[in-house]
């Protein structure tokens, strides 16, 4: 990943006649002095330097390959641990278990606050004034998950919900914040159309979750040791990322104030088309837990479970075609037409 970065900063050397000095964690930067939007000795416009890649892009038909192999790897992921937990896990207790997940879900729409679309698609139009964006993005993601806890641990306890089932909401929730800083992360890859460093992120954070929450029940961990499990998993999944990340770009956080109104603006309709998604998927979960007991919402989950994970040919082809659509109506239009 590296040596492609290099590559593309050479070529973009080449092009521009820009001066370019090597940057933290293998990055470059610009003189700033040579971007201004001026024209060059020969009367020709200058381009912008936020629009060179900062990897190479690969092709719609190469990541869709690498997004519905990793959308594949999920499905068997979902589908193993449907068959498997039942056998372990009495009925009350996945209803306990898929109720904090399912009020978690929900909460991470807000968390998100449509700032991860917003992030793949500034990235996919402009790659490195896009990726600056994660720092200050991280920052809105913690705050919220903090508002978040708060919410849903207060309802938790307003609903009668014992002891034991406030702990299984905040363990959760510890998970879902792992796997929230995580994801932004890959999402800057699927902006930079590099779809195959999410793919195996993916692959190897459902993998490994597999293989813990199976190890966790065997030894009789039970539902806390599926959470536990789940924790140990996101943990391995975001310094994976990181790693992935920080050979590309350096995460900055330095001046994020300032930026929380313009990127909240931007994820607003995002977070409203992901809430009427997501509230549709979850809140069935939400009400039946409200009228019937925690058996059969436990039996409901499980058959719920193995049916939503067949979505995923068109989870795949709408995650590879949307940052090249937003590239495309930037830069290309009569190119994003034939694509539409």
């Amino acid at each position: 990943m590296t040596g492609e970065t290099s590559v593309d900063s050479a070529s973009h050397e080449e092009s521009v006649g820009s001066e370019v000095s090597p940057g933290p964690e293998g990055g470059l930067v610009h003189d700033a002095a040579s971007h201004d939007g001026s024209t060059d000795e020969v009367g020709s416009l200058v381009p912008d330097p936020d629009d060179e890649p900062i990897v190479e892009r690969r092709s719609i038909r190469r990541n869709l390959a690498h997004m519905a192999s990793s959308q594949l790897i999920t499905w068997v992921h979902a589908t193993v641990l449907a068959v498997v937990v039942p056998r372990y896990l009495p009925p009350e207790s996945q209803g306990d278990l898929r109720l904090a997940f399912s009020m978690w879900t929900v909460a991470l729409i807000f968390i998100d606050f449509g700032t991860s679309k917003h992030l793949q698609l500034e990235i996919a139009r402009r790659p490195r004034r896009g990726i600056a964006l994660v720092g200050p993005m991280l920052v809105i993601q913690t705050l919220f998950w903090f508002v978040a806890l708060a919410a849903i641990t207060a309802y938790a306890v307003l609903v009668g919900g014992a002891a034991d089932f406030a702990y299984l909401v905040v363990l959760v929730g510890a998970a879902n914040l792992l796997t929230s800083w995580a994801m932004l992360m890959g999402t800057a890859f699927l902006g930079m159309e590099k779809m195959s460093t999410t793919a195996t992120f993916t692959v190897v954070t459902r993998l490994a979750n597999v293989i813990l929450v199976v190890t966790a029940l065997v030894l009789g961990g039970g539902i806390f040791g599926i959470v536990v499990a789940g924790i140990v998993s996101a943990l391995l999944g975001l310094v994976q990322i990181t790693w992935y990340f920080r050979q590309v770009a350096t995460i900055r956080f330095a001046g994020w104030r300032p930026q929380v109104p313009a990127i909240l603006s931007a994820g607003a309709p995002f977070l409203m088309a992901g809430l009427g998604l997501v509230v549709y998927q979850q809140i069935d979960v939400i009400v039946i837990s409200w009228v019937a007991d925690r058996e059969d919402l436990g039996w409901y989950a499980t058959s719920d479970q193995l049916v939503g994970s067949l979505l995923f040919p068109a989870t795949a082809l709408i995650t590879v075609i949307f940052p090249s659509l937003g590239r495309l109506y930037t830069h290309d239009r009569p190119e994003f037409q034939r694509l539409v």
